[in-house]
């Protein structure tokens, strides 16, 4: 859906309306998770929880609540994900196979390009990893044109991250309604967005390797904010 580098607009633009479709977890659904990571419910935890989802996405769903004074993010992974995602995975390995034995003309393995999406699949189901990947590139961020959001380590688990709070459009609904925001700001977002990631590389030496527009936010005060840390990148 956000490849339009590689399929034409209105294929992507029709992609894209699936974002809105995807079934959000019930009240029930998130508070299973919460007692079987932390023993605990979502407002035994923080002072104030949103049932209702503010994003949802195939892994997972983000909720708003407030902590220590703060509006945070929570990410709540789907419950028997993992088992599921091994599945999948299984079935992909098994037509990725297949299809290298009958497509031998082309120049890259659909083996080995099954086996690196799987290695980065796993990883961005272990929260605590992405936590770690969102302080670390929080500390090493020398780009004056983005924000990388604080982290409640304390708070997350494997399967609830916990983060500062964005406030904002993310880059896609800007691309779905273009007046959101005029010429020159439009200008000014591609050349952040070129550079922070530029700046990340070669200065911090640590950066976002999945920086579609779903993972970059609109701030009020004109910077870009990042989310979803699961997939990153070091130089070297």
């Amino acid at each position: 859906a956000l490849r339009y580098d590689l399929l034409p607009g209105r294929y992507c633009k029709e992609f894209s309306d699936f974002f809105d479709r995807e079934p959000p977890l019930s009240k029930e659904e998130i508070r299973k998770v919460f007692q079987e990571e932390r023993e605990k419910l979502p407002e035994d935890i923080f002072e104030t929880f949103f049932y209702e989802p503010h994003a949802t996405a195939s892994f997972g769903q983000v909720h708003r609540a407030s902590l220590e004074g703060f509006m945070v993010a929570v990410k709540v992974q789907k419950p028997d994900l993992r088992p599921k995602i091994s599945a999948d995975l299984a079935i992909i390995k098994f037509f990725s196979r297949a299809a290298d034995l009958f497509l031998a003309n082309v120049p890259v393995s659909l083996r080995d390009a099954v086996r690196e999406w799987e290695s980065w699949t796993l990883k961005e189901l272990d929260y605590l990893q992405e936590a770690r990947n969102a302080e670390r590139l929080r500390n090493t961020n020398v780009s004056p044109y983005v924000y990388i959001p604080k982290t409640f380590k304390a708070e997350s688990t494997s399967r609830i991250l916990v983060t500062e709070f964005l406030e904002g459009p993310n880059l896609n609904e800007i691309h779905k309604n273009p007046h959101l925001v005029s010429d020159r700001q439009r200008e000014l977002i591609a050349r952040y967005m070129i550079w922070s990631n530029l700046l990340h590389y070669f200065k911090g030496g640590f950066f976002h390797a999945d920086p579609h527009l779903g993972n970059l936010i609109l701030l009020r005060d004109g910077r870009l904010g990042v989310v979803d840390f699961g997939i990153m990148g070091e130089a070297g």
